[in-house]
């Protein structure tokens, strides 16, 4: 039941991140565009996912620069990490657990980072990013508690 459960995890946090990237590209193309997850100027997925936040982490541009192959969306980072997790979430060997409780916990410390930036700085709430954030949590726990 866990590994089932963390599957529709992962496919889930796939779904979501298409979702993200899509909403991310109808803004960059059309300013006026209003996502489905757009409810206000303070509730606003469109308004995280075109942040200079929402590339990169917000860390590889100014480290790299914005033209670097790796400042590419968060989105898409997602749309990867969670295709990875779903291959290797079905491995019962402990090494493999061993892994996908490092890889939840990088994802919690980065959805932490983050939730912080949407909260402190954007000011903003995105129902995408949050949904992400509890997809996090819940892969976390999952591998950890197939772990022990």
């Amino acid at each position: 039941m866990i590994v089932t459960a963390y599957r529709l995890l992962c496919l889930s946090g796939i779904i979501v991140s298409i979702y993200g990237h899509l909403v991310a590209l109808s803004k960059e193309r059309d300013p006026s565009y209003k996502a489905a997850c757009d409810f206000s100027s303070s509730f606003s997925c469109s308004t995280a996912l075109t942040s200079k936040y929402s590339k990169g982490f917000g860390i590889i541009g100014p480290l790299l620069g914005q033209d670097h192959f790796l400042n590419i969306s968060n989105s898409v980072y997602g749309i990867g990490f969670y295709a990875l997790l779903l291959v290797m979430g079905g491995a019962q060997s402990l090494a493999m657990l061993k892994v996908n409780v490092l890889a939840g916990g990088i994802s919690c410390a980065m959805s932490v980072y983050l939730a912080y930036i949407l909260y402190a700085i954007l000011h903003d709430f995105c129902l995408v990013c949050v949904t992400i954030y509890a997809i996090n949590i819940l892969l976390f726990v999952l591998s950890a508690v197939q772990w022990h």
